[in-house]
């Protein structure tokens, strides 16, 4: 695989290749400097893909940072290549004098007045009218965009309910809200629209919609290597904070800002895959796996951080052991990139042998683009 080099199952160009994203309705953006600074948007990927939206496109995503929360723009996240419909993921909105989004040079490229562009907002409306006190904010319903409230609760309430056996209703209407959610999505890409997900940050509700409707749309996500791309595109490479949420980040741990996100996502798709009836062998085990070395081992954080440039920094920060993918490996503090040095003696990294986690009755229906002569 031509990610092997990286220790990384995601890799954004192959990944949306095989996605079958056409070349000239979409850029590329690489965001990295020389300096391996992020410029436009430090919590997203290395590389992302926008829209080619105009001649203009520099202007537009820079104008489109400046009016969403931490920067996180409207991104590409999936492309259902049977109806051309695509999901994108961002933040919320800020807050201008007219009530409206002020990237909407960018926002109105996305849908048409016969394919309306459908927002999924997972806060509620009066959440979502909060956030305004803090210069926040929601978009409304237009002639070009739909807009929906899906009450999908914070990271607050979700470890409450967690931690709290009486709140097992409430944990079950937490299921429920984030499951419709992703299933509502789904029935708009297969109609044709346009998806745009966001919630307040757009990294915790939002990582957990895109995933699983992703996970409904594509069946290669029902693959072990399918599902390790999946979670490490929508979780780690566009900025979920595992290791803040999961309590394991050291010398700076704050209870105030866990959640057990990871076993809610998790338990999401085991309901799938019961649901659905998918014969997914491997998930179990890999789901263990990722719980133990998430929340059990004091001594080492799953992703060290929460974006890609934040693990970057880390190796300055931190010890010396990170998780790469694949397995544990000993990189160098003192180098600029991450140099693979070699297996430390107790690995407690997933296993990846294909035999362990091989999905035996998995039928690929996965687009190949044909080479250019």
């Amino acid at each position: 695989h031509p990610s092997d080099h990286i220790h990384s199952v995601f890799h954004p160009i192959y990944e949306f290749i095989r996605q079958g994203i056409p070349e000239n309705d979409f850029i590329f953006v690489n965001q990295v400097n020389d300096d391996d600074e992020f410029t436009v948007c430090p919590s997203y990927p290395a590389t992302f893909v926008v829209p080619n939206v105009s001649k203009n496109i520099s202007r537009i995503i820079k104008l489109s940072t400046e009016w969403r929360k931490k920067k996180r723009l409207p991104a590409l996240t999936y492309y259902h290549k049977e109806t051309n419909a695509c999901i994108y993921r961002c933040s919320q909105p800020l807050l201008t004098l007219t009530k409206e989004p002020g990237d909407n040079d960018y926002m109105s490229n996305l849908g048409t007045t016969e394919k309306k562009l459908k927002i999924v907002d997972c806060r509620s409306g009066f959440s979502a009218s909060e956030n305004m006190v803090q210069m926040g904010g929601y978009e409304s319903s237009s002639d070009i965009y739909d807009v929906n409230f899906y009450n999908i609760e914070n990271i607050y309430s979700v470890r409450d309910a967690f931690e709290n056996d009486k709140k097992e209703e409430t944990r079950e209407r937490q299921y429920r809200s984030i499951i419709r959610a992703a299933k509502d999505v789904v029935l708009h890409i297969k109609a044709g629209h346009n998806v745009l997900i966001h919630c307040s940050d757009g990294w915790n509700r939002t990582a957990q919609v895109c995933a699983l409707s992703k996970f409904l749309l594509d069946p290669y996500y029902h693959t072990k290597r399918g599902f390790q791309c999946l979670f490490e595109m929508d979780f780690l490479a566009f900025g979920h904070p595992l290791a803040t949420r999961s309590f394991n980040i050291p010398r700076r741990r704050d209870f105030n800002s866990t959640s057990p996100i990871l076993s809610f996502f998790l338990t999401c798709i085991h309901h799938f895959q019961s649901d659905l009836n998918l014969d997914m062998p491997w998930f179990l085990p890999l789901a263990n796996s990722l719980l133990s070395i998430t929340y059990n081992d004091p001594k080492v954080s799953f992703f060290i951080d929460n974006s890609p440039f934040s693990r970057c920094s880390a190796r300055q920060d931190y010890g010396r052991y990170f998780l790469r993918g694949r397995s544990f490996v000993l990189c160098d503090s003192d180098s600029r990139r991450w140099t693979f040095k070699r297996k430390p003696k107790n690995t407690l990294a997933l296993r990846t042998e294909l035999d362990f986690f091989f999905n035996p009755s998995f039928k690929p229906r996965i687009h190949v683009p044909k080479s250019k002569k």
